[in-house]
Protein backbone atom coordinates (compact mmCIF):
# COMPACT_ATOMS: atom_id res chain seq x y z
CA UNK A 1 0.00 0.00 0.00
CA UNK A 2 1.42 3.42 -1.21
CA UNK A 3 1.78 6.06 1.52
CA UNK A 4 -0.72 8.26 0.25
CA UNK A 5 -3.57 5.00 0.14
CA UNK A 6 -5.48 5.49 2.97
CA UNK A 7 -6.43 0.93 3.93
CA UNK A 8 -10.22 0.36 3.40
CA UNK A 9 -12.41 0.39 6.64
CA UNK A 10 -11.90 -3.25 6.71
CA UNK A 11 -8.47 -3.09 7.04
CA UNK A 12 -8.61 -0.70 9.58
CA UNK A 13 -11.24 -2.44 11.33
CA UNK A 14 -8.99 -5.77 11.25
CA UNK A 15 -5.96 -3.62 12.14
CA UNK A 16 -7.73 -2.50 15.20
CA UNK A 17 -8.56 -6.15 15.70
CA UNK A 18 -5.31 -7.62 15.79
CA UNK A 19 -3.92 -5.11 18.12
CA UNK A 20 -5.93 -5.55 20.35
CA UNK A 21 -5.90 -9.36 20.34
CA UNK A 22 -1.86 -9.59 21.02
CA UNK A 23 -2.70 -7.68 24.37
CA UNK A 24 -4.14 -10.09 26.43
CA UNK A 25 -2.99 -14.03 27.79
CA UNK A 26 -6.45 -14.87 28.10
CA UNK A 27 -9.94 -13.93 26.68
CA UNK A 28 -12.58 -12.95 29.12
CA UNK A 29 -16.44 -11.99 28.31
CA UNK A 30 -17.49 -8.50 27.67
CA UNK A 31 -13.31 -7.52 28.99
CA UNK A 32 -12.53 -3.91 26.76
CA UNK A 33 -9.44 -5.07 24.56
CA UNK A 34 -8.62 -2.02 22.72
CA UNK A 35 -5.60 -0.07 22.72
CA UNK A 36 -7.47 3.19 21.54
CA UNK A 37 -9.12 5.06 23.65
CA UNK A 38 -11.86 6.43 21.86
CA UNK A 39 -13.15 3.02 20.72
CA UNK A 40 -13.96 -0.29 22.38
CA UNK A 41 -13.37 -3.86 21.36
CA UNK A 42 -14.70 -6.56 23.52
CA UNK A 43 -14.59 -10.43 23.39
CA UNK A 44 -18.04 -11.96 23.29
CA UNK A 45 -17.79 -15.65 23.42
CA UNK A 46 -16.07 -18.38 21.44
CA UNK A 47 -17.47 -19.82 18.66
CA UNK A 48 -19.97 -23.26 17.51
CA UNK A 49 -18.67 -25.20 14.65
CA UNK A 50 -21.84 -27.04 13.47
CA UNK A 51 -19.64 -29.33 11.31
CA UNK A 52 -18.13 -30.85 14.15
CA UNK A 53 -21.55 -30.20 16.73
CA UNK A 54 -18.71 -28.41 19.10
CA UNK A 55 -19.77 -25.61 21.44
CA UNK A 56 -17.08 -23.28 22.94
CA UNK A 57 -14.67 -23.82 19.85
CA UNK A 58 -11.95 -22.17 20.34
CA UNK A 59 -10.93 -21.59 16.75
CA UNK A 60 -13.93 -19.21 16.74
CA UNK A 61 -13.47 -15.99 18.67
CA UNK A 62 -16.28 -13.06 18.41
CA UNK A 63 -15.69 -10.28 19.30
CA UNK A 64 -17.83 -6.47 18.93
CA UNK A 65 -15.93 -3.12 18.16
CA UNK A 66 -17.86 -0.04 19.19
CA UNK A 67 -17.54 3.12 17.26
CA UNK A 68 -19.18 5.88 19.01
CA UNK A 69 -20.40 9.17 17.41
CA UNK A 70 -18.25 11.45 19.28
CA UNK A 71 -14.87 9.23 19.04
CA UNK A 72 -13.24 12.17 17.09
CA UNK A 73 -13.89 14.84 19.52
CA UNK A 74 -10.61 15.66 21.67
CA UNK A 75 -10.20 14.04 25.15
CA UNK A 76 -12.92 11.48 24.35
CA UNK A 77 -12.62 8.52 26.28
CA UNK A 78 -15.02 5.66 25.25
CA UNK A 79 -17.69 5.24 28.16
CA UNK A 80 -18.61 2.02 30.28
CA UNK A 81 -21.39 -0.14 29.31
CA UNK A 82 -24.20 -1.25 31.20
CA UNK A 83 -24.96 -4.61 31.60
CA UNK A 84 -27.99 -6.33 32.58
CA UNK A 85 -28.12 -10.35 32.93
CA UNK A 86 -24.41 -10.23 31.52
CA UNK A 87 -25.60 -8.67 28.30
CA UNK A 88 -24.21 -5.67 27.26
CA UNK A 89 -26.83 -2.65 26.99
CA UNK A 90 -26.05 -1.24 23.77
CA UNK A 91 -25.54 2.50 22.95
CA UNK A 92 -27.66 4.13 21.20
CA UNK A 93 -25.13 6.73 19.73
CA UNK A 94 -22.71 4.07 18.53
CA UNK A 95 -22.36 1.85 15.53
CA UNK A 96 -21.43 -2.13 17.08
CA UNK A 97 -19.58 -3.87 14.44
CA UNK A 98 -19.68 -7.65 14.72
CA UNK A 99 -16.10 -9.49 14.08
CA UNK A 100 -15.87 -13.34 13.84
CA UNK A 101 -12.01 -14.49 14.18
CA UNK A 102 -11.27 -18.05 12.70
CA UNK A 103 -7.65 -18.83 14.84
CA UNK A 104 -6.88 -21.96 12.57
CA UNK A 105 -7.33 -20.25 9.15
CA UNK A 106 -6.15 -16.87 10.42
CA UNK A 107 -9.56 -15.05 8.95
CA UNK A 108 -11.20 -11.81 9.82
CA UNK A 109 -15.01 -11.73 8.98
CA UNK A 110 -16.38 -8.05 9.67
CA UNK A 111 -19.50 -7.02 9.29
CA UNK A 112 -19.24 -3.18 9.27
CA UNK A 113 -23.05 -2.80 8.00
CA UNK A 114 -24.71 -4.13 10.80
CA UNK A 115 -25.60 -1.94 13.23
CA UNK A 116 -26.49 1.78 11.85
CA UNK A 117 -30.37 2.18 12.42
CA UNK A 118 -30.23 3.56 15.93
CA UNK A 119 -26.46 4.98 16.17
CA UNK A 120 -27.01 8.64 14.56
CA UNK A 121 -24.01 7.03 12.14
CA UNK A 122 -23.92 6.60 8.68
CA UNK A 123 -22.15 4.33 6.41
CA UNK A 124 -19.89 7.94 5.81
CA UNK A 125 -19.62 8.97 8.97
CA UNK A 126 -18.58 5.64 10.23
CA UNK A 127 -15.65 5.67 7.50
CA UNK A 128 -14.48 9.15 7.81
CA UNK A 129 -14.18 8.29 11.96
CA UNK A 130 -12.27 5.00 11.26
CA UNK A 131 -9.90 6.66 8.91
CA UNK A 132 -8.87 9.45 11.49
CA UNK A 133 -8.37 7.08 14.16
CA UNK A 134 -6.23 4.93 11.35
CA UNK A 135 -4.15 7.98 10.82
CA UNK A 136 -3.79 8.51 14.78
CA UNK A 137 -2.93 5.32 15.94
CA UNK A 138 -1.13 4.13 12.81
CA UNK A 139 0.75 6.73 10.33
Amino acid sequence: MSEDQMPTDYEIVEQFMIDAREIVDELEYNEDLSRAQEIKIMFNAYGDDDELGESMDKNIETYYMFVHKDSLNDGFVFPEHETFRGTIIHHLEEVRIPVIYNVEEDYWDINILDDFEESGLDEEQLSNILQELYKRYYE
